[in-house]
């Protein structure tokens, strides 16, 4: 396989089904931003997303077995992370990190329970949820 190949495969990938399937990179790696945000009390940025996703496909090639789909793959995020980072100035001089939001124990069963069960389970809802969480003196717009 040939780098055009690998480019152009990455290209299908990236621009094609997984964008019909989950939305553009940007929105589906917003999502998965908030979530590892929350899950690991740190902020995390769709621009991370895509690296840190450009890193499995590293340690997947670390592991010794060659297979096309990491290097392809690899590209894809790569380039995903060039877009994102190179279409918001503001990342460029923003800081590496911003303050997580910390949640509490009680906090992350809730909400892995609420992803989970279905209650939450769009960007709009999580957001929400997120923001309000952060500020104590307003109720969790999820409870009943």
């Amino acid at each position: 396989m040939i780098r055009r190949e690998i480019l152009d495969m990455a290209e299908t990938c990236v621009c094609g089904q997984r964008e019909e399937d989950y939305g553009t990179p940007e929105d589906n790696f917003k999502v998965i931003a908030d979530l590892w945000s929350c899950w690991l009390n740190e902020k995390i940025t769709p621009h991370d997303v895509a690296i840190m996703m450009t890193l499995l496909k590293i340690g997947r090639m670390k592991s010794g077995k060659i297979k096309d789909d990491n290097y392809v793959d690899g590209c894809g995020y790569l380039a995903c992370a060039a877009e994102i980072g190179l279409s918001n100035p503001e990342m460029q001089d923003a800081p590496i990190r911003t303050e997580p939001i910390i949640l509490s124990d009680d906090d992350r069963s809730f909400l892995t329970t609420a992803i989970n069960s279905g209650g939450i389970n769009d960007i709009q809802t999580l957001t929400e949820w997120l923001n309000r969480r952060a500020d104590l003196k307003t109720p969790d717009p999820l409870a009943k």
